[in-house]
């Protein structure tokens, strides 16, 4: 997986504006994950936090908020309860499931889901993530700005990568960039020309037992970390 060295200055703005929360992990995300930045880009970061024993007992609802924090570094940061991660890996999303196939720049305690499972969500629900990536790109034949366009390029690059492998390999984010920054043309295909790919992609595996072992292994997360902390 891999690991993005992020400024510790960074790091320290995020911790602040996450000082009322459990933190579990906080990954990357946004244009600088997917490595077709330009200088001006500041830092999107998904944060994913633990219930205080007493929410998760009584049924409370998971945390999903935006805090808005009008930083030059880092606008805002995006929170999530930590069981998010169990329906990320359950139905892998272009959104929701990117950041994970990269390594935390924080955590804090025992790993909850490794890479390996990671990997395996995307083998067993693949056309669920061809299906969002076909859906993104027709957002961004919408939206038809310079920066759509880059995002296009990488959603083809992602969804060719996606059929090809699990681990995503072989993205150029470069050529995104380029796109980005005029130095390369680059015209939307039909708005639903990926969809109608996704389509076609069989869907042959049986995904119940590895659901099970996930939702085990979240049980027992929760119960190792309650006794920990």
């Amino acid at each position: 997986m891999e690991q993005h060295n992020m400024p510790e200055e960074v790091k320290q703005v995020v911790l602040d504006a996450l000082q009322p929360y459990n933190v579990y992990a906080v990954y990357l995300n946004g244009s600088r994950l997917y490595d077709f930045y330009n200088k001006d880009s500041d830092y999107d970061v998904v944060a994913f936090v633990v219930p205080d024993k007493e929410d998760l007992y009584l049924g409370k609802p998971m945390v999903s908020k935006v805090l808005e924090l009008n930083n030059t570094l880092v606008e805002h940061v995006t929170v999530k309860d930590v069981r998010y991660l169990l329906q990320y890996l359950k139905k892998p999303s272009y959104h929701n499931s990117l950041p994970l196939f990269q390594e935390p720049f924080l955590q804090y305690g025992e790993t909850l889901f490794d890479s390996d499972e990671t990997v395996t969500s995307l083998v067993f629900n693949k056309k669920s993530f061809l299906f969002s990536v076909g859906g993104e790109y027709k957002n961004r034949v919408k939206k038809g700005q310079l920066k759509d366009k880059a995002h296009a390029l990488y959603l083809e690059q992602l969804f060719e990568s996606a059929l090809q492998s699990s681990t995503l390999p072989g993205l150029k984010p470069e050529e995104c960039l380029a796109v980005r920054l005029g130095k390369k043309e680059y015209e939307f295909k039909d708005a639903n020309f990926l969809l109608e790919k996704a389509k076609q992609y069989p869907e042959t595996f049986d995904y119940g037992n590895f659901h099970m072992l996930l939702d085990m292994k979240m049980v027992r997360w929760l119960e190792h970390y309650y006794e920990e902390y």
